[in-house]
């Protein structure tokens, strides 16, 4: 079952982007985990499949990894509000020159079009799931689907919450956010979909 996870914070600048470039390329680095012998895969080519989503009208991940937005035809816009297929880049980061060379990192990018979206989606039918649809036909093909969300409480922000099944919540170690933290894992609530409670880091690592 692929795993969906939503990085959320309303506040801009606590590093949600960096993370999930960076968490991306980790488990894209590991071999599938036996669960019952909890060892590693020792088949060619058995590593995680790994898909980052951006939704972020800023597109600093599609940037991180790469890509210049503004040369996109076809960004993640067009899958949730056109109902096109989503325009996923495969193998980014990819070590194809090795024998057993990871597959890298898949990515649906972003560019500044996406802001539309914000608008659009107060008018589309059935809104709340136009990203769970989107990525539906794709969601077997990955074990893990991370989700950059905007810096808001916007639509897209929500859309991405109803979209996951495990939401990290990425703060700074800061007054300001330790005070926040409590009432922004209340308003998950909105998202009655997302399974609840709180995503720790080692409850991530059993599974990669």
């Amino acid at each position: 079952m692929s795993r969906i996870i939503a990085l959320f914070n309303q506040a801009g600048g606590v590093g949600k982007t960096s993370l999930v470039n960076q968490l991306g390329y980790m488990i894209a680095c590991c071999k599938r985990l036996d669960v019952k012998t909890k060892k590693r895969s020792k088949k060619k080519g058995d590593y995680y499949q790994v898909l980052v989503v951006d939704m972020d009208p800023q597109a600093s991940l599609t940037i991180f990894m790469g890509l210049d937005p503004y040369e996109l035809d076809k960004t993640i816009y067009h899958a949730i509000l056109q109902d096109e297929p989503l325009p996923i880049h495969k193998g980014i980061y990819a070590q194809t020159q090795q024998e057993d060379g990871t597959p890298g990192v898949d990515l649906v990018p972003a560019n500044l079009g996406l802001a539309l979206a914000e608008r659009e989606l107060m008018s589309a039918v059935m809104s709340d799931f136009r990203l769970r649809e989107a990525l539906l036909p794709v969601q077997e093909q990955y074990d893990f689907i991370l989700i950059d969300c905007p810096p808001s409480l916007g639509n897209l922000a929500y859309i991405s919450l109803v979209a996951a099944t495990h939401v990290w919540y990425q703060f700074n170690l800061s007054t300001k956010h330790l005070m926040e933290c409590s009432s922004y894992l209340t308003r998950l609530n909105w998202c009655g979909h997302v399974q609840t409670g709180i995503l720790r880091s080692p409850d991530l690592y059993q599974h990669v």
